[in-house]
């Protein structure tokens, strides 16, 4: 079985570098996947970066894949921006972009049906906010 090697921006306080860290899958990933990781004894969120070579040393495996949906690449520079402005190592500002509290599941898109955004307002809405909504309804997987 092919082994993939991906360095991955981990997303924790406790993490105090900017460097990313080597980890193996068992599966191929995209650029900028949001997976969960080990990282000493705890499971933290991560951002693939890029897939690389073997390394010389043992990786850790990526625990899960937490999105089907890789992050946008403009996040990503959003948060290096973040990280230089406020010279802050760049695991504090993905923390931003990451979910609070990752929970490990299998993603079965068929099984969670599509909400319908209703509101109720004392003002009519205006053509341009009816179309927001329609649209919104009508695309239920696109984030707005």
């Amino acid at each position: 079985m092919r082994m993939f090697y991906y360095e991955v921006l981990v997303a924790d306080g406790k993490y105090r570098s900017s460097a990313p860290l080597t980890y193996s899958s068992k599966d191929s990933l995209v650029p900028l996947s949001v997976v969960t990781v080990p990282l000493r004894s705890r499971t933290v969120t991560g951002f693939v970066l890029n897939e690389v070579g073997r390394p010389g040393f043992a990786a850790r495996e990526v625990k899960s894949l937490l999105s089907r949906q890789p992050l946008p690449y403009h996040c990503l520079q959003l948060a290096q921006w973040l990280a230089d402005y406020y010279a802050a190592p760049i695991s504090e500002s993905l923390r931003l972009f990451a979910p609070s509290r990752p929970a490990i599941r299998q993603i079965k898109a068929e099984a969670m049906p599509a909400p319908e955004v209703q509101m109720e307002m004392k003002t009519p809405l205006t053509a341009e906010q009816k179309r927001a909504v329609r649209e919104i309804n009508e695309n239920p997987s696109t984030t707005v």
